[in-house]
């Protein structure tokens, strides 16, 4: 049974399913984005409207890859209830999911899951 400051019984480490991943920044709300420190970016959790960026709304208990940004260097990420945002080492930002209110600053409100 786990006692106050208990970490064994309360704190587990991420497992990722990619070697050699180092983890630079990380984001949530009910979802998660981590950012590697050689520029990748894992999702996990609640899959709202595409928000972890897999072309799908399926929720998922691990990291997984966001393949659409492989070509990229992302340095940083963020999410909110339902969207997700990466900045490549360019400086270009890329938005995805629920596109409500305009929040994903692609000029149309359409769904955005990669």
């Amino acid at each position: 049974r786990a006692r106050p400051g208990d970490t064994d019984e309360v704190l587990r480490e991420v497992l990722f399913s990619e070697p050699g991943v180092q983890i630079a920044q990380v984001a949530a709300h009910n979802h998660v984005l981590a950012c590697t420190k050689d520029g990748r970016v894992f999702s996990w959790g609640s899959s709202t409207m595409g928000c972890l960026g897999h072309g799908t709304d399926t929720h998922l208990d691990a990291p997984v890859r966001i393949m659409a940004l492989a070509s990229e260097e992302i340095v940083q990420v963020a999410c909110g209830e339902g969207y997700s945002a990466a900045v490549t080492r360019a400086g270009r930002l890329y938005t995805w999911g629920k596109p409500a209110f305009g929040r994903l600053g692609h000029g149309d409100r359409d769904e955005q899951p990669k």
